[in-house]
């Protein structure tokens, strides 16, 4: 639906997706990615993700979730690996070649003809091969941080304080602050300052509230510090990015 994301959710497996209708935003540990009708998205195990379509639009989606590692168990070639352990960033993409073989998969598990299970190995194995060789490499997750970080995707915009973060990770403070710089190069304010703009960038183009109440909701207090963060994080003013 075109309602406006106030959680997101994870996985303990891959999952991949084909739009057939509609258009919008997939929002995935705190990046933003488009999609419209024939888009595919590829989300690996342990991403904080979610999808919204664009005021006023109902987009119209299938899903898959998989284990690859075990579907394709002694076929463990380069770019399954990495995604079977959590090094590869999800994506949407509008690739005639990646979306062709993710609506292939999913007509096949629903139609479920003679022979369908090695047919499905083989475009999986093509499916990540693809997502592989187009994603980033060196995209690290600890499983450990998740509570934190699922923590702040719902509560983003009421005051965090590390103490309640490093409890639902339980952990110290200090430990939390260094795995937190070591997965994400930036202390858990910082990611929260950034996942806040996401958000208020959302919230901006989707709908009419005004520059002072996007300000007041998503917890920056002021006008002046959502356009100082808005303006290092996103290249731009609020109103420049409003206008499009």
């Amino acid at each position: 639906t075109d309602e406006p994301l106030k959680w997101l959710h994870y996985h303990n497996s891959l999952e991949i997706g084909y739009c057939y209708s509609g258009s919008g935003i997939l929002l995935s540990d705190g990046e933003i990615y488009t999609y419209e009708k024939g888009s595919a998205i590829f989300v690996p195990a342990g991403c904080l993700h979610n999808l919204q379509s664009l005021p006023g639009i109902v987009s119209e989606w299938r899903f898959i979730t998989m284990e690859p590692e075990g579907l394709l168990r002694g076929d463990l070639f380069e770019g399954l690996q990495r995604y079977a352990n959590g090094q590869c960033a999800a994506m949407a993409v509008r690739d005639e070649a990646m979306s062709r073989l993710i609506l292939e998969t999913i007509d096949q598990q629903l139609e479920g003809p003679a022979g369908y299970r090695d047919c499905v190995r083989g475009l999986v194995r093509a499916i990540v091969s693809l997502a592989a060789a187009k994603g980033q490499d060196d995209v690290r997750r600890n499983p450990a941080l998740i509570p934190a970080i699922e923590y702040m995707m719902r509560n983003y915009a009421e005051p965090i304080a590390m103490p309640e973060l490093a409890c639902r990770c339980a952990m110290s403070e200090s430990t939390l602050r260094r795995e937190f710089r070591a997965l994400c190069g930036m202390t858990p304010g910082e990611y929260l300052a950034r996942l806040r703009v996401r958000m208020a960038a959302l919230a901006l183009r989707q709908s009419d509230a005004s520059v002072l109440e996007v300000a007041e909701a998503f917890g920056f207090g002021s006008i002046t510090t959502l356009e100082r963060q808005f303006r290092r994080l996103m290249g731009c003013a609020p109103q420049q990015w409003r206008k499009g």
